[in-house]
């Protein structure tokens, strides 16, 4: 299907939901940065730094809020393009974060292939510093959450912590509950402390390693 012109998406702009037409340019362009797009790092409250990024949607006239995207487990702001096109189009700005331990934010692991966080409470500190540091403060209101999987985890913990720092919030697959069968759910929730005990508490889970392209990759470093 041809692009869509720019007059022709500027005159949909005013649509509550984005047509058939426009879905479609938004997946063919699902890794095309918006011109407007503003990238950085900021730091976070332990010094570390964190990768986010604002999509202003400059050429809506009275935007209706900003979308937050929280990515999941092992995933990035670019993953979310396609959603910012689609945003756009129904007329709100939006921003993003890599989380800590996940695409060019800080990696508290040596080995940058294995993704790693001690704890989640420290996501939840870096989304309060990437709304304390005034990093979207002149973005528009309001202002909502989304997250997939393990972002969406992240997300009703900061709701639950910080309640008033958003108007809304965009759950997808949230991670509140792990599947574990065949093996019971008791032995699964111990696992984590039995590893660290043992000081294998970076390692990966029995029975799992780095993927062929990234143990690929470390040979090749």
């Amino acid at each position: 299907m041809a692009s869509m012109k720019a007059t022709e998406m500027e005159a949909a702009s005013g649509a509550a939901m984005p047509g058939p037409a426009f879905m479609a340019y938004a997946k063919q362009h699902r890794r095309d940065v918006p011109e407007d797009a503003v990238f950085g790092q900021f730091e976070a409250d332990d010094g570390e730094s964190i990768r986010y990024a604002r999509f202003p949607a400059s050429k809506v006239i009275e935007p209706k809020g900003t979308i937050i995207f929280m990515p999941g487990r092992t995933e990035f702001i670019e993953k979310f393009l396609e959603d910012v096109h689609l945003f756009n189009q129904m007329g709100f700005a939006c921003a993003a974060m890599d989380l800590r331990g996940q695409g060019m934010s800080f990696r508290p692991h040596p080995n940058r292939n294995k993704h790693f966080v001690k704890t989640f409470d420290t996501h939840i500190s870096d989304v309060r510093a990437f709304f304390d540091k005034k990093l979207i403060n002149k973005m528009p209101k309001p202002f909502i959450l989304m997250g997939h999987s393990a972002g969406s985890h992240v997300i009703l913990r900061f709701l639950h912590d910080h309640p008033d720092y958003v108007e809304a919030a965009i759950t997808v697959a949230p991670m509140v509950k792990i599947y574990t069968k065949p093996l019971p759910a008791f032995f699964v929730n111990g696992l984590p402390a039995v590893m660290r005990a043992l000081g294998q508490g970076a390692a990966y889970i029995p029975g799992h390693t780095a993927s062929r392209r990234a143990a690929g990759a470390g040979a090749r470093n």
